[in-house]
């Protein structure tokens, strides 16, 4: 069937002429709900798409819940944990393989019970092959869980950030909140070092712990400016407490 052409050459056939558009839907009062453009362009909730798709509209919230969105991508696979939908990013690449999914985001479920709805965010990227990783590996680089953590370098952050296996540099101010702020330094999954403030007060801790025992207060710094090592309340600029060695 050749709509637009007397010459069709698949089972349905569409074909624009000159400014107009190949293919247009419309609702009942003439709007137009869904377009494939001249230049290709597929424009949902638009008749004017400025991409290959572009999709429009309004989303409901229901409390604190979006309870219809703008756009879903859901996996049909089998409920499990890890399974989900699956958005892959990616282009040209000069080799064998192209085009090639450079980087992932998944949303996916994260408690292997069929009562739960927790679900987690992850972006995966495309490994060059460096670090022991397999080229072309795909290769997850952070997740956000289901309470709000977010973890880079490891699927199971114990922290709102959890860093692991390499280095974190700032370039700016690093601004933490909360009833107990500080920074730890994690051993094998257990607290070890850190600099922290209580919401008791506001000195400043610095906590050190070994192999076999966890972290104790070591130094203070108070906000009168005495520093306390071996003892938690310094009376004087500086104040040491416990025996000492030549």
């Amino acid at each position: 069937v050749g709509i637009g052409t007397v010459s069709p050459t698949s089972s349905l056939h569409v074909q624009g002429s000159g400014s107009t558009n190949p293919f247009l839907v419309a609702s009942s009062s003439g709007t137009g709900l869904m377009v494939v453009t001249n230049q290709g362009n597929i424009g949902i909730g638009t008749t004017g798409p400025y991409g290959k798709l572009d999709v429009r509209g309004a989303y409901t919230l229901s409390g604190a819940f979006i309870d219809v969105p703008v756009m879903r991508v859901f996996s049909t696979n089998t409920a499990a944990v890890n399974t989900g939908g699956v958005i892959s990013l990616g282009g040209e690449t000069g080799n064998a393989s192209t085009p090639f999914a450079h980087a992932f985001i998944r949303g996916a479920k994260e408690i292997n019970d069929g009562s739960s709805y927790a679900g987690y965010l992850a972006l995966h990227t495309v490994s060059g092959g460096s670090g022991g990783e397999s080229n072309s590996g795909d290769y997850e680089r952070l997740r956000i869980t289901s309470a709000g953590n977010v973890g880079i370098g490891t699927t199971s952050p114990a922290a709102k950030l959890d860093v692991q296996g390499g280095e974190a540099y700032f370039s700016s101010n690093l601004s933490i909140t909360g009833s107990d702020q500080g920074i730890w330094l994690d051993a094998g999954g257990t607290r070890k070092h850190g600099i922290y403030k209580t919401s008791a007060d506001s000195n400043l801790v610095f906590r050190v712990g070994t192999a076999a025992t966890s972290a104790s207060d070591r130094m203070v710094i108070t906000e009168a400016g005495n520093v306390g090592i071996g003892t938690t309340t310094p009376v004087a600029k500086l104040s040491l407490q416990g025996t000492a060695g030549a």
